[in-house]
């Protein structure tokens, strides 16, 4: 942390996560492009200071087979022009403004074909199964872990310059292995599309009523269990295509379709240890 500070990269806090050697650092709210630019810068030095002390650090969503993979949850705050949110609604019982309900519906409409670009890579969907804190479906919530959209509890009170109080959105479906410019892009066509059309947000899940993992995500929209279905969704999603341009989606398709097909190609030895012997 005090390495990152010297490169003005200010980081609020860190903590030791669930998986063994596994740390979470938390950066304070930025602008969407500062945002993504940190994040790239961040990735390298923490990669390198690790080096510089015999270690090795990742970012891999899912390293370890039995463990808690890693996300890349982020917070979203949409602000006007004097920098006030337009998402805080004090007197809704979660906080949330029609702005920001119409948005959040948005974002759970387009998680399908967004997927592919915060979560993109064959390992981004062994993090994304149940019992791992991680989402599985489309729903929205304030206690569940497994939500795909959680609204923390908002914070209210003088705020000092530059600081946004008040309801925010957290989706968790992004993963560290993401290009930020791609996947933030993504996130703001998905929103504001919910936006436009007035997106109706149905009721929130929670795991208290429902249960963790369990029957409150049986009524919600499946996200894709791989990349291929992530590319799939990706290539019906005319709103998120269209926001990143057809130049850049044909790249970003071409690349990850190789990818995918070069893992199907592979056989694993979970694979020669289950059915050799039995076949």
């Amino acid at each position: 942390m005090s390495a990152l500070e010297t490169m003005g990269i200010h980081v609020e806090s860190s903590h030791h996560e669930v998986a063994s050697g596994q740390f979470e650092l938390d950066l304070p709210l930025l602008p969407a492009l500062v945002a993504a630019d940190t994040v790239t810068t961040l990735k390298p030095a923490v990669k390198e200071l690790a080096r510089e002390r015999g270690m090795q650090a990742t970012f891999m969503p899912k390293p370890l087979a039995d463990a808690a993979g890693s996300g890349m949850h982020v917070h979203q705050v949409l602000v006007d022009r004097t920098g006030r949110s337009v998402f805080d609604d004090p007197d809704d019982a979660y906080g949330l403004s029609p702005i920001a309900k119409a948005f959040l519906a948005g974002q759970l409409e387009h998680a399908p074909g967004m997927s592919a670009l915060v979560a993109p890579t064959v390992n981004s969907y062994k993090r994304l199964v149940p019992g791992y804190e991680a989402p599985v479906a489309g729903s929205w919530g304030r206690h569940s872990r497994g939500a795909l959209i959680r609204v923390p509890t908002p914070v209210r009170g003088d705020a000092s310059p530059g600081e946004v109080f008040g309801a925010r959105l957290e989706l968790r479906l992004v993963d560290p292995s993401c290009n930020p410019y791609l996947a933030f892009t993504a996130m703001l066509a998905a929103g504001l599309d919910g936006l436009d059309r007035g997106c109706e947000l149905g009721p929130p899940l929670e795991e208290l009523e429902h249960g963790f993992g369990g029957g409150g995500h049986s009524v919600t929209k499946p996200l894709p269990a791989s990349l291929g279905e992530a590319l799939a969704a990706l290539e019906m999603d005319d709103v998120i295509t269209d926001a990143l341009g057809s130049e850049l989606m044909e790249l970003f398709r071409s690349a990850k379709k190789l990818e995918w097909e070069a893992y199907r190609r592979q056989v694993t030895p979970w694979e020669r240890d289950t059915y050799f012997q039995r076949s």
